[in-house]
């Protein structure tokens, strides 16, 4: 049975100020990039709260704290892979990704495949933290060409 719009609204909410009220999660970005990511988590954890809709409510708040956990690990990976003014070593970099598809994975989100992952390993030396930010979103799932625009800001 469907819960009531007031009520799956109550929990849209709650999962986002799980995720606004995590202040690690974008503790290696500049204020720019952690607004983004944390606007990026809040529709992920919104969706994951209208996907509780048909579970009555000790069941959807079971749920929805360990997929809200699991975002977690996955936004707070993107702040370590995207943050900081210098790229993390290439050879960390798969390892670190892994993990990112793990959660991904487990929350129904879009992996990227192996050759995508590649490049930005590749790639993720040359670029700033905005653009590494944006790449790993769109590994994500925003968009189907992961390569960032580069810009003159991410010459940093």
């Amino acid at each position: 049975m469907p819960v009531s719009i007031p009520e799956l609204e109550a929990r849209q909410r709650w999962a986002a100020e799980s995720i606004l009220n995590s202040e690690a999660l974008t503790d290696n970005l500049a204020d720019a990039e952690a607004d983004r990511l944390l606007r990026w988590a809040v529709g992920r954890a919104e969706a994951l709260a209208r996907e509780t809709a048909t579970l009555r409510p000790a069941e959807a708040q079971s749920v929805l704290e360990e997929r809200l956990a699991t975002l977690r690990q996955l936004v707070s990976g993107i702040n370590r892979l995207a943050g900081g003014f210098t790229p993390v070593e290439p050879a960390r970099v798969p390892g670190q990704v892994v993990r990112l598809v793990a959660a991904a994975a487990a929350l129904g989100l879009a992996c990227p495949g192996e050759e995508a992952m590649e490049a930005y390993t590749r790639q993720q030396d040359g670029l700033g933290a905005s653009a590494r930010l944006e790449w790993l979103l769109r590994l994500f799932g925003e968009g189907s060409d992961p390569a960032p625009k580069r810009s003159s800001s991410d010459s940093r």
